[in-house]
């Protein structure tokens, strides 16, 4: 295609030759490409202008977005699945529906928190999670690579519970300790050393993958895409006719410019 345009170039420029300049044909040649590539040359400037300035513009546009929603309110859960239904908007869920952020049992699954999916404002951007349950883990004390965690330990077994020899006494024993968590009551069984509070937090970060990478562990739900673009197509198709991931697999997770080198 290019040798064929350059080829319809050159006879254009051949009909353009006028033989009473004194000039000889190869001579105007020279000179007529010499005017159309300082034209071509000419526009491709003012298209890289206008690219740069467009994708400026972008730019701007999301970080007026982003500074919308910082002065709008602080950093934190904006909002978790929905699940009620009725006539006023008071209804639906915030933070807060019939549970905490989602948060539910998954005693089924070792060291797994069950957590729904949520929409979060960290610092002005605005994202939906996938379905969590996230894995019980902390950031690793022997790597420092990217995402490296290991498991949280797990408390000791009191020493009243392992002081008894029958496996029924044992759970039994176990049991008060339960108990006397569940009723916040150290005098029936000291509980306080065996049930430390773990402070789980959410933390966000822009990335330069092109290929999904997972954000964090989960042994039950993965982010259901091959791409970015078919995230946000998913993600996008979802929104506007009002459906979901069955599986709840799919994550709103925003894409941003931020730099245009103008020379390349």
């Amino acid at each position: 295609m290019t040798r064929a345009l350059l080829r319809l170039a050159l006879a254009s420029l051949w009909l353009l030759t006028d033989p009473s300049s004194g000039l000889s044909t190869s001579e105007q040649l020279s000179e007529a490409m010499a005017q159309a590539f300082q034209v071509y040359e000419d526009r491709l400037a003012h298209m890289e202008s206008y690219f740069g300035n467009l994708a400026r513009q972008v730019m701007l546009q999301q970080f007026n977005s982003e500074q919308r929603t910082r002065t709008d309110g602080y950093s934190g859960v904006k909002s978790v699945r929905g699940g009620p239904h009725g006539p006023r908007n008071y209804y639906s869920n915030s933070a807060v529906g019939s549970r905490f952020m989602a948060i539910h049992d998954h005693a089924d699954f070792v060291r797994t928190v069950g957590m729904g999916e949520i929409n979060v404002v960290i610092n002005g951007v605005e994202f939906t999670t996938r379905h969590n349950d996230y894995s019980l883990v902390m950031p690793s004390t022997t790597s420092t690579d990217y995402h490296a965690t290991e498991p949280l330990p797990f408390p000791d077994v009191p020493p009243s519970v392992l002081a008894l020899e029958n496996v029924d006494d044992q759970i039994e024993e176990l049991r008060q300790y339960f108990k006397a968590f569940a009723t916040q009551d150290p005098d029936l069984r000291d509980y306080r050393p065996y049930f430390r509070a773990n402070l789980c937090y959410m933390e966000g970060a822009w990335t330069l993958d092109k290929s999904i990478e997972e954000p964090f562990e989960s042994d039950r739900h993965q982010l259901d895409a091959a791409s970015w673009m078919h995230l946000q197509s998913l993600i996008r198709y979802g929104a506007y006719t009002g459906t979901k991931s069955p599986e709840e697999n799919f994550a709103h997770l925003p894409t941003s410019i931020m730099y245009v080198n103008r020379t390349t």
